[in-house]
């Protein structure tokens, strides 16, 4: 039976020291560790969690699973370095959670009834602060990962490395083809901003990358991956 000791908790993080600090304190102590490529561990020292190094990669898939081949704990969450909260979705308006225990008992929930499953991978809502694509007698989604804070249980399943920005879709797939089903607790979203800051993924996208690896993507999973133009 899975403990919450058994729970691990990694921020991966590139050149976003600041916004990392505030998603370190999302988490309790001792729970929470910040993964860093090795020429930016000194800009890291003082970000208030310990600091693991990885070895250059290229993109999220690959580094992803860099984490999940070298932590040790059987259940890991990753957590991206902008997630400013979980915000509670049910009611007239979202509720901002910053409270470092209460995020944890909400991972402790999913990551039990997860295991309970015999499946590998729980998430959030990916709607943000929406409520209007929340509906409170549908709580619970099972196709779809929220790739910005997400938990896995063991290693049943893999991160492509030639997926650089898509590897939340590509995951959803691997889930489905061999646990048919994720874990998603819709009533909680994490608040970030990926798509305009700098940092982080963002020297991975652009027209022509994103392109090719839909394309790439598409080879892989053929009828099963529709890409909308």
């Amino acid at each position: 039976m899975l403990s919450p000791d058994d729970i691990e908790i990694v921020i991966p993080s590139r050149k976003r020291v600041e916004s990392c600090q505030r998603t370190v304190a999302l988490f309790p102590p001792g729970k929470v560790s910040v993964c860093v490529a090795e020429d930016e561990a000194e800009d890291y020292r003082d970000v208030g969690a310990p600091i693991v190094t990885h070895p250059p990669t290229r993109g999220l898939g690959q580094l992803r699973q860099w984490i999940l081949d070298n932590y040790r704990s059987r259940c890991i969450v990753q957590c991206n370095d902008d997630v400013e909260g979980l915000l509670a979705m049910p009611g007239k308006r979202p509720r901002l959670i910053t409270e470092p225990d209460a995020i944890f008992r909400i991972i402790w929930n999913s990551a039990h009834i997860c295991d309970e499953l015999g499946i590998s991978v729980f998430c959030y809502n990916p709607v943000g602060s929406d409520v209007r694509k929340f509906w409170n007698n549908d709580p619970f989604r099972f196709n779809r990962i929220e790739g910005c804070f997400f938990g896995m249980i063991g290693r049943k399943v893999r991160l492509d490395p030639d997926v650089w920005q898509h590897d939340d879709v590509d995951l959803t797939l691997e889930c489905m083809l061999k646990d048919r089903i994720v874990w998603q607790d819709s009533r909680f979203a994490p608040k970030h901003n990926f798509m305009t800051k700098s940092g982080g993924n963002s020297v991975s996208r652009g027209k022509e990358r994103m392109a090719s690896e839909l394309a790439y993507m598409k080879r892989k999973w053929g009828k099963f991956l529709t890409v909308l133009q």
